[in-house]
């Protein structure tokens, strides 16, 4: 029963396909669809075009796992040098556990009272500046260009 089902179903999207087609090139003309064919073209060489330059970046990404690493004129084939990490890594203890130490020294050379001194030691006028809005960094630069016109112009 499901068999004859999915037929007659298949058969009605067949028929939906082809009535729709049928039906736009009734209303089209030989002029328009040749436009259409046109730029489909146009359209399918740019895409091709761009799949090659895909194809040509991932060529050299696979070819890049290969090439030599040379840092400070020295070089190493890749897998000397993911050796040479993970040898530092095993020596050193690694950059994590490195930069957790430093750190903890520099959190207990902070001064916690001076710091959080700063949070009374503001007056409501600098607390209002400092909330204000910042103007944006190419307003800066022209008021400084500005100003160093007008202290090269004057002296």
């Amino acid at each position: 029963m499901s068999l004859l089902e999915n037929d007659l179903e298949s058969r009605k999207q067949l028929e939906s396909a082809v009535g729709s087609i049928a039906e736009r090139l009734s209303r089209a003309d030989a002029i328009s669809l040749e436009l259409e064919a046109k730029r489909l073209e146009s359209e399918r060489g740019d895409i091709l075009k761009k799949l090659e330059e895909i194809r040509k970046q991932l060529a050299e990404a696979r070819a890049d796992e290969y090439r030599d690493i040379v840092i400070a004129g020295k070089t190493l084939p890749p897998a000397g040098a993911a050796r040479n990490v993970a040898k530092e890594k095993r020596r050193s203890g690694g950059f994590q556990a490195r930069s957790r130490q430093l750190l903890r020294s520099l959190l207990l050379q902070v001064s916690w009272p001076i710091l959080y001194r700063t949070n009374t030691s503001l007056s409501r006028e600098d607390e209002i500046e400092l909330a204000g809005h910042l103007p944006e960094l190419h307003d800066l630069r022209g008021r400084r260009s500005s100003k160093l016109r007008s202290t090269n112009e004057t002296g």
